[in-house]
């Protein structure tokens, strides 16, 4: 296993043995925005969090379900501090290729990422 800690951003880049991603990922835990539909197909915007991310997907904890296959927005500041009343640092769209039901409740989606801009 292979880590890698930068103390000025809080990040760690973790790389493990056998790991199918082909990017690395960094563990975090960015402040962000997720839009899309719920498997009952109803709208929905709530407030996420980011753990982890790489150049072609992320993870996400949501407070609900959904579907594999869905397309959703994240909107994400890369300052876990930030207010979600500023600018967002980057836009993401994705698609859903993991979804779990956590011990706490929550949702813990992954996503393989279509496209994203930074602003």
């Amino acid at each position: 296993m292979l880590i890698q800690l930068d103390t000025r951003m809080e990040t760690q880049t973790t790389t493990v043995r056998g790991e199918r991603r082909s990017k690395p990922r960094v563990d975090c835990a960015y402040s962000a925005i997720v839009r899309g539909r719920a498997r009952n197909q109803e709208k929905f915007q709530e407030p996420g969090r980011v753990l982890n991310l790489s150049v072609s997907g992320l993870y996400v904890h949501l407070k609900r379900s959904v579907e594999i296959g869905r397309e959703l927005l994240i909107a994400m500041w890369f300052e876990p501090t930030r207010q979600v009343a500023q600018t967002p640092t980057i836009v993401m769209r994705g698609l859903v290729v993991r979804a779990e039901l956590l011990a706490d409740g929550s949702y813990g989606v992954g996503l393989k990422l279509e496209h994203h801009r930074f602003l």
